[in-house]
């Protein structure tokens, strides 16, 4: 991880590999079609970048937030047991007094 960008340090390798597989699909996209419809061909190109790099970048972004939302319910589940822990003892403090 790259200190100086703090928390969003893991997208940079996302966005490399977005930037990557977008060039890619436009240079396939480009042998497919542009013999084909040349003047439509260079409008449709930016839609196929764009999309290939959102896919790309939703996709390894949700498998980093999901990693973070399992991380924070694992101590929100510790929070709690300690929470139900601690009222249990105050509990049995009044009890017996």
């Amino acid at each position: 991880m790259i200190p100086s960008l703090g928390p969003l340090s893991w997208l940079i390798g996302y966005m490399l590999a977005a930037l990557a597989g977008s060039v890619v699909m436009i240079r396939i996209f480009d042998l497919v079609t542009y013999p084909l419809w040349h003047s439509a061909a260079e409008a449709v190109r930016f839609v196929v970048f764009g999309t290939t790099w959102t896919g790309i970048t939703a996709a390894s972004g949700m498998a980093g937030l999901n990693k973070k939302v399992a991380q924070a319910r694992e101590v929100t589940s510790l929070l709690r047991d300690g929470l139900d822990a601690f009222a249990e003892r105050n509990e049995k403090r009044k009890r017996l007094k």
